[in-house]
C-alpha cells in the first residue's frame, strides 16, 4: 500500500486509472502555462563533471518518483546554457522521464532553479 494513502482511501476506476475520490482528471494543457521537451541532442562536447563555471545538467536517472536525486552530477558550459534557454529549469517545474523510468515524475526545487534538463537516460 502507498506510504501516503490510508486503508479508508476510496478509489475511483476511470478510463486514465483508478483516482482517490475527489481527485479531478484534466488535460495537461487545462493545469500547466507551457509543456516542452529538455534539450534533446548531442552533449558530450558541453559536458563535464567539473562544476566550477559551469550550469548543472539533469538526465533522466536523476529524476527519482517527487524527488530529485543529485547522483552522478555533470554540468554543461555557459555557453550551451544560453544556446538552449528553453530547458533552463524554474522552481516548480515538473519533471517526467520519458525514457528509461519512464513516468517517474518529480517538482523541480528553489536550489535547482537554473539547472538545465535534458531527455537523456
Amino acid at each position: 500500500m502507498n506510504a501516503n494513502r490510508t486503508s479508508d482511501t476510496r478509489l475511483t476506476p476511470l478510463n486514465v486509472g483508478t483516482i482517490p475520490d475527489g481527485w479531478n482528471v484534466s488535460k495537461i494543457d487545462q493545469v500547466a502555462s507551457r509543456v516542452t521537451n529538455g534539450y534533446v541532442g548531442p552533449v558530450l562536447e558541453h559536458q563535464t563533471m567539473v562544476a566550477a563555471n559551469k550550469v548543472r545538467y539533469l538526465q533522466g536517472f536523476n529524476v527519482r518518483p517527487n524527488r530529485i536525486e543529485l547522483i552522478n552530477e555533470s554540468y554543461v558550459s555557459a555557453e550551451f546554457d544560453r544556446a538552449h534557454p528553453k530547458s533552463r529549469l524554474e522552481e516548480n517545474d515538473i519533471l517526467t522521464v520519458q525514457s528509461g523510468h519512464i513516468g517517474t515524475t518529480a517538482r523541480v526545487p528553489k536550489e535547482l532553479v537554473g539547472s538545465r534538463r535534458c531527455l537523456r537516460k
